[in-house]
């Protein structure tokens, strides 16, 4: 689950929503192991996307974020992108934080995927 209503994102509330992307990711690899192993079609992960009614608000959270450290420049974007993607050590995660701040920032200020 994942909660945001608009209004200032915190470093916490991004924190949340990539435990929560981090979660849906891991439970989508699972699920992709599982039909796998079956012998079963994977899922596609739009449709394993739909489970998820809280998406969107993460989605939001993730650019509004981005808009509010965009009036400072570029670099400092590239800064807290990369103190908020170095800030584990796990692989998985550091990935799945790259890929959605990436997307989600896309056409933020300067910022492009």
């Amino acid at each position: 689950m994942f909660s945001y209503s608009g209004g200032v994102v915190t470093r916490k509330k991004i924190d949340e929503a990539i435990d929560f992307f981090v979660e849906i990711e891991t439970e989508y690899r699972e699920a992709v192991r599982q039909a796998e192993l079956s012998g079963n079609r994977p899922p596609f992960f739009s449709e394993w996307e739909k489970k998820y009614p809280d998406l969107n608000a993460a989605y939001e959270a993730i650019r509004e974020f981005g808009r509010q450290i965009q009036p400072n420049d570029l670099k400092t974007m590239q800064n807290v992108f990369y103190s908020i993607v170095n800030s584990t050590d796990d692989y998985f995660r550091r990935n799945v934080i790259s890929d959605y701040l990436t997307i989600e920032w896309d056409g933020i200020g300067e910022w492009r995927k």
